[in-house]
């Protein structure tokens, strides 16, 4: 799903106050669409708005409020990791008493459910998820170090898919020793070479790509380490290790000549040289800065 490009379309509308049209069914279906992305919105009034909701016994306020949040929240975790793109809102839903219990017992209850997609389809026809699914983007966005999260994390991991639990670490800001030991473990799985097909290696590249980013936003020696291992690789991952080694900055120079040669073995990978060209730019810099002192 492009979050960005939903959050995207939305920002491009004008409406600057809570109030309901013809375009919405009510304030809230308002918020889900355009409210939640609206910068005219006060924070306040969104946070009343929510609690509103939350507290009311309308399910489908609930629903349009929690989606809301989620869609946002998507928006933001993705501009962690794709690093482009347009600013998200800031949103201030952790000052909503008691919303981080409210989600996960939403969560729980929708999972319950077993629903996958909403019953009712949009005017498109194309199914929606059911807002429960968007549960552990916001509490990893909005309560980020937060150990119950991080608890919730590991309690809804599935171990046949990484990547959910990768990204929401990462969104969450999570560096706990758990957290590192299974970015590394996933960066070390065996390599996906650029013949590999079907969903097993698909899951294993994005896996490793994901797990790549966390060691560059959460930086450790032992994640560094690791991440220099990896440029014995040649798996479809390479370029995000080289841009993860590279967000070391100074404890990345150490490895710039075995970056050169991943650079010159890979010419056409524009990422990896963008990366090495700014090591080589930090190196310069930190040699003039020597000169300058001496």
């Amino acid at each position: 799903m492009t979050y960005c490009s939903i959050a995207l379309f939305f920002l491009a509308l004008c409406f600057g106050v809570a109030q309901a049209d013809e375009l919405y069914e009510n304030r809230y279906d308002w918020f889900e669409q355009k409210g939640v992305y609206d910068t005219s919105f006060d924070n306040n009034e969104a946070n009343k708005l929510i609690n509103d909701a939350i507290h009311g016994d309308d399910p489908k306020a609930i629903e349009h409020v929690v989606r809301g949040m989620g869609m946002l929240a998507a928006w933001v975790e993705t501009s962690l990791w794709s690093g482009s793109g347009s600013t998200p809102p800031i949103r201030r839903f952790q000052n909503i008493p008691g919303i981080k219990e409210l989600l996960v017992d939403y969560w729980r209850t929708g999972k319950g459910s077993g629903a996958v997609f909403d019953k009712e389809l949009p005017e498109s026809g194309m199914p929606i998820l059911p807002a429960w699914q968007f549960v552990p983007t916001i509490l990893a966005v909005y309560f980020p170090n937060a150990l119950e999260v991080h608890d919730f994390i590991w309690e809804i991991h599935d171990p046949t898919n990484p990547i959910p639990t990768l990204r929401l670490l990462n969104a969450g800001g999570f560096k706990t020793p758990e957290a590192t030991a299974y970015r590394i473990q996933k960066l070390n799985i065996a390599n996906v070479q650029r013949s590999s097909h079907g969903r097993a290696a698909d899951i294993a590249f994005e896996a490793k790509r994901h797990a790549a980013k966390g060691l560059a936003l959460y930086q450790s020696d032992e994640g560094l380490q690791e991440l220099v291992k990896q440029l014995e690789s040649d798996d479809h991952a390479l370029p995000e290790v080289v841009e993860a080694i590279v967000a070391y900055g100074l404890a990345a120079l150490p490895y710039l000549e075995d970056l050169r040669e991943v650079s010159s073995k890979h010419s056409g990978h524009d990422k990896i040289k963008s990366a090495v060209r700014d090591l080589v730019r930090l190196e310069n810099t930190a040699k003039d800065r020597d000169r300058q002192l001496h």
